[in-house]
């Protein structure tokens, strides 16, 4: 017998699936952000501009697996095993637009210095173009394992 939804039960679940975007656009705000101020950063706290990179991509691999555990939490606990949930591959976009713009109106690059050289444009570029995939992944994983607990249980 198929059920059908209420319409509150169908507003709480968009506003679930925004809330699941708003996280996928600071997962991929805060690694964006640490590449593009590495200079600022060690202008700022006096470090070595080596140090800070060390320190930026031990923080990025930190960040993803926190990331991901949390997107693979919230996927499963709140967005359940329906397929309208793959829609966060496309909904995170304006979120992470409106962070950055943000960011960039809140705090301007005002030295020079601080303009990060072109390449790292292209590998965010290059991330951002995999970061749906990513998303789809975190997608598919949370509900394969809500199939395998379900099977155990």
């Amino acid at each position: 017998m198929k059920t059908t939804k209420t319409k509150g039960e169908n507003m709480n679940y968009v506003a679930k699936l925004n809330i699941a975007s708003v996280l996928y656009g600071i997962g991929a705000w805060v690694i964006v952000e640490c590449m593009l101020n590495v200079y600022r950063i060690s202008r700022i706290s006096g470090w070595d501009i080596s140090n800070v990179t060390n320190s930026m991509m031990i923080l990025l691999l930190i960040s993803v697996g926190i990331f991901t555990f949390v997107f693979s939490r919230y996927t499963k606990n709140h967005l359940g095993a329906r397929k309208i949930r793959y829609l966060t591959t496309i909904l995170w976009v304006p979120y992470f637009s409106l962070f950055v713009y943000g960011f960039r109106v809140l705090f301007p690059m005002v030295d020079r210095g601080d303009v990060p050289p072109p390449i790292v444009g292209l590998v965010i570029m290059a991330g951002l173009v995999i970061y749906p995939i990513y998303i789809a992944f975190v997608t598919m994983l949370s509900m394969n394992n809500e199939k395998v607990a379900e099977s155990k249980g």
